[in-house]
């Protein structure tokens, strides 16, 4: 059996708890990232009016981005962060949830599973008509949270950071790809495989993992078809989901 390489493509801060999961269930697992992001900046004057005028009740945060961006831009403002007491918070995923708590804040709702379509399903049934929602979120998110929330509560919706292509590439990890010496490859967005095609325009024969059914659709509308695709869009499904796949065929 050859050995089971396995190379994820998140953000550098992002790819820890993948990577030694990974290296727990017996694969040999590295990270080379194809995005990164970093913080956007409202006017300091456009988000003191945001935040006085609209007075939100929910923050709403589905990624660990989104709460660094937000608080930047809240210490950019010298808002004291005794605003944020009274407010209720609801998050995607245990990682947000962290990241939320290391700033003295336990979020009232951590939604299980990482895809919009159930956040908002769940947060439906927490919030009533008089209910002011602010989403913050990366310029790439779509409108669905918004429009589904939308039916029920006011919403605004606040772009704190944004995703760009990284701009270096590990040349030990990249040859391994040329070479086609890697067993699987796993994305986590459609932004990260859109880089990877710019990349490596010629890798057609190494299997290509998608951590949900957004990040798959991205990749068959390429013209791939995905190896692994779990059944919930989490961590642990995914690290099933591959020890499945290589279970399954005795050339991994």
């Amino acid at each position: 059996m050859e050995s089971r390489i396995v190379i994820t493509t998140q953000p550098a801060d992002q790819a820890g708890e993948m990577l030694q999961r990974l290296r727990e269930a017996g694969f040999h697992s590295f990270n080379l990232p194809m995005i990164e992001t970093r913080n956007l900046y409202l006017p300091p004057g456009e988000l003191q009016k945001l935040i006085t005028s609209f007075d939100p009740d929910w923050l709403v945060f589905t990624s660990k981005n989104g709460v660094r961006g937000f608080f930047a831009n809240l210490s950019n403002i010298h808002t004291s962060l005794s605003f944020m007491a009274h407010r209720k918070f609801a998050v995607v995923g245990k990682s947000t949830s962290h990241e939320l708590e290391k700033l003295g804040f336990t979020p009232h709702f951590v939604n299980p599973g990482n895809d919009g379509q159930s956040l908002a399903q769940n947060l439906l049934s927490l919030i009533n008509p008089e209910s002011r929602l602010l989403l913050a979120l990366g310029t790439l998110a779509p409108n669905l949270l918004i429009n589904k929330l939308s039916e029920k509560a006011t919403v605004k919706r606040i772009d704190v950071y944004e995703t760009v292509a990284a701009r270096e590439f590990d040349t030990g990890l990249s040859d391994m790809i040329r070479k086609e010496t890697v067993q699987l490859i796993m994305f986590t967005s459609p932004s990260g495989f859109d880089v990877f095609q710019t990349i490596f325009p010629d890798c057609r024969n190494i299997p290509f993992g998608a951590i949900g059914n957004t990040t798959a659709a991205a990749i068959r509308s390429k013209g791939y078809n995905p190896a692994v695709v779990p059944c919930e869009p989490n961590l642990e499904a995914m690290v099933n989901a591959i020890k499945k796949f290589f279970d399954s065929d005795p050339f991994h």
